[in-house]
Parts: structure tokens; C-alpha cells; sequence
């Protein structure tokens, strides 16, 4: 299931816009959605490997240019037919006159939504769409200290565009800490909560506590 607060989502539109981040890197996701040409997703990372850095394979779903028609839609062997609304250009030019002077206005084209083209028969592996959803295995870079929230983009890794040439997305990834039941994290910090017995804490002892290294000892003072 895609989850992402407020801090992730305010991380990935930063990215969207070109700002700079804390980290840019190669990403994976636990969960995927595609917004636009931009697949966005959330990986839950181990404790350990948010505070030391480490690698997480990933395997996602995206779409490309169909191989079989290169992204042209048409059946080997077919070309398709330009627009009769827009001549084939993808765009639909209105002109008038206001005070003397010319003015043209140019929007895509309604019948062929900018494309300039249809296609009769459409490549079999694609249905025409020009593109095909294909798999890929990714590695992804954590780096040490990476707090929950932080986005890494891979650029280009995204969907492939729609239009014939048209640059693909990126990929987005949400770093997020993966359910601990040793710890509960809050920022940087790691709690947890210790059940002792009642003569423990009242005469005071010494317990043995996990850390994301090993085992230490803790003293319990009297009274706690």
C-alpha cells in the first residue's frame, strides 16, 4: 500500500520541481504509483540500514517504448494516417481579429489529443499505445543516517513518455522505517519501553537493553 506524510510527499514535489534534496540516488519501492511520467513509491528500510547506509534490492513495474513498433503504435508494415483536423501537426490553430490586430491561439488538436496521427492498425504488442509495462531490478543506495521521509530520484528511471521522442519521468522513492518491534523511532532517537519487575524497581537493578549494535547494560536506581 502506497503511504507517504507530509514530510515524504513535501520531499518528492521538491524533487519534481528540480530543487535539491538531501540525497539523489538509484530508488526502489515497497509500492508504486505513477504520477504523470513519475513512478513514486515508499521502501521500508531496516532500522540498522537507515543509521549505518547499505544497499536494498527492488523490483518495480514501469512502462517503456514498445520494441516492436518503437514507440510508433502501427502494425510492422503499416503507417498511420495524419489527422484530417489538424493535418497531422497535433495542433488546432484559431485566428482572429481584435482592434486591427491578428491573433492566433494554438491548443492540441481535440480529435487526435496532439498526437497528429491514426492508427488503423495497431502494433499487436502494444494496442497501438507505443508503450508495454516491463520489470526491472533496481539497487538502492541508502545513505548513513537516512532520516524517514527522505526522497531519492533516479532521473530518467520513470515512465517512458507518451509522445514520440518526449523525455521519460523519474523514479521517486520515500525512504521509511520499517516496523521495529525492538524500538519505536522518533527522529534520530530510538526508545523503547522495559517492563521490570516491582522489587526491580523499587531496591534498583541492572538490565540488559538492545541497541542496534549489540547489548548493554543499564542500572535501574532505586525508586524508579
Amino acid at each position: 500500500m502506497f503511504d507517504c506524510n507530509q514530510t515524504g510527499q513535501h520531499a518528492v514535489e521538491q524533487l519534481q520541481r528540480g530543487m535539491p534534496t538531501a540525497n539523489d540516488g538509484l530508488p526502489g519501492a515497497c509500492a508504486w504509483r505513477t504520477r504523470r511520467l513519475a513512478i513514486v513509491g515508499c521502501l521500508a528500510t531496516p532500522i540498522e540500514k537507515l543509521a549505518r547506509g547499505g544497499e536494498e534490492p527492488v523490483r518495480y513495474s514501469h512502462l517503456i517504448t514498445c520494441p516492436a513498433c518503437t514507440g510508433s503504435g502501427p502494425k510492422a508494415g503499416t503507417q498511420p494516417r495524419p489527422c484530417p483536423t489538424c493535418k497531422g501537426t497535433g495542433q488546432k490553430t484559431t485566428s482572429r481579429r481584435d482592434a486591427g490586430v491578428l491573433i492566433q491561439q494554438s491548443t492540441l488538436c481535440p480529435d487526435c489529443h496532439g498526437r497528429g496521427t491514426f492508427i488503423d492498425s495497431p502494433c499487436p504488442s502494444c494496442a497501438g499505445r507505443g508503450q508495454v509495462r516491463h520489470e526491472e531490478s533496481l539497487i538502492v543506495n541508502i545513505p548513513p543516517g537516512a532520516e524517514d521521509g527522505l526522497a531519492l530520484r533516479s532521473a530518467g528511471k520513470g515512465s517512458a513518455s507518451e509522445m514520440p521522442g518526449g523525455a521519460p519521468g523519474d523514479l521517486l522513492i520515500i525512504i521509511r522505517g520499517a516496523p521495529d518491534a525492538r524500538f519505536e523511532r522518533v527522529g534520530a532517537d530510538l526508545w523503547r519501553n522495559q517492563e521490570i519487575g516491582v522489587a526491580d524497581a523499587v531496591l534498583g537493578t541492572e538490565i540488559s537493553v538492545p541497541t542496534l549494535d549489540a547489548p548493554v547494560t543499564v542500572k535501574v536506581p532505586p525508586g524508579t
